[in-house]
């Protein structure tokens, strides 16, 4: 057993997945395992992670093969191999600070409410960095009703307690392709109390939408956001928040006019 079992799906990565297990090996909280799930990559990426595992004979790794199925399956198969009290997310092309997992693992001991954490995060990008959010308190509370509007949880700086997939049989919708993170964070918001640190112990090397990867295709994001919405709306139940048709609809347009200011921005930023 340990505490963190640490989860990185990877696709075509050979560019970017030692930086991300560079960050993950050098964090100051030593007590995890790292399960990466190779989906079906057809350049050199096994093969580094491969030769990379053979230099940390103290670090217990798990790698999956899998073909290629998309993120949502990739996660899932970590997720059913991990045997740590807390999952944490990585994505491939990202990175973590030095203390990420020793202060939101620490947050989250003291606050044994919280089911599902985040942390701010730097966006590095041509040279520059900037924080995601400007935080007035330490530490911000989660609202599922707010996320319906303005996404709140990040998938590579999420840390969730096992017990969530165990108990409640939550896992990442398969063979949805966008937006499928944000789907999970609010069916776990609408159970269960989650929270967001104020440090940005996390890098992103890209925008969050409109450039490459899964996120660059707006039309196929905002379609999958609308079908999170209603999925939603259908899977209301008793003793969680619900969805009325009146809300949903206005979740509908506030998406809408979302998708419209992103196509605007991608256009201005190209």
């Amino acid at each position: 057993m340990c505490r963190v079992s640490v989860i990185i799906p990877y696709f075509n990565r050979e560019k970017t997945l030692i930086r991300a297990l560079q960050s993950v090996v050098e964090q100051s909280f030593k007590d995890f395992e790292v399960i990466l799930v190779d989906d079906g990559s057809n350049d050199n990426s096994h093969k580094i992670v491969d030769e990379f595992i053979k230099n940390y004979k103290t670090i217990k790794f798990k790698h999956i093969y899998q073909e290629n199925s998309g993120p949502s399956m990739a996660r899932n198969r970590g997720i059913k191999a991990a045997e740590g009290e807390y999952i944490a997310f990585l994505d491939s092309d990202d990175s973590w600070e030095k203390d990420k997992l020793a202060l939101q693992i620490g947050f989250m001991d003291k606050n044994k409410d919280i089911m599902i954490s985040s942390t701010n995060y730097n966006i590095i990008k041509d040279g520059d960095m900037w924080i995601k959010e400007n935080f007035k308190k330490p530490i911000k509370k989660s609202n599922f009703y707010k996320m319906l509007f303005k996404v709140f949880f990040c998938i590579p700086t999420t840390v969730v307690r096992s017990e969530v997939f165990k108990r409640d049989k939550l896992y990442f919708l398969e063979g949805k392709h966008q937006a499928e993170d944000n789907l999970f964070f609010l069916q776990v918001a609408r159970r269960y109390k989650g929270a967001k640190l104020h440090q940005p112990l996390t890098n992103i090397y890209k925008r969050e939408f409109g450039e490459g990867g899964l996120s660059g295709n707006l039309a196929k994001l905002r379609e999958n956001e609308f079908d999170n919405f209603i999925r939603l709306y259908k899977e209301n139940k008793t003793n969680e928040k619900k969805i009325n048709l009146f809300l949903l609809l206005i979740v509908l347009l506030a998406a809408e006019l979302r998708h419209f200011k992103r196509v605007i921005l991608t256009k201005i930023r190209g």
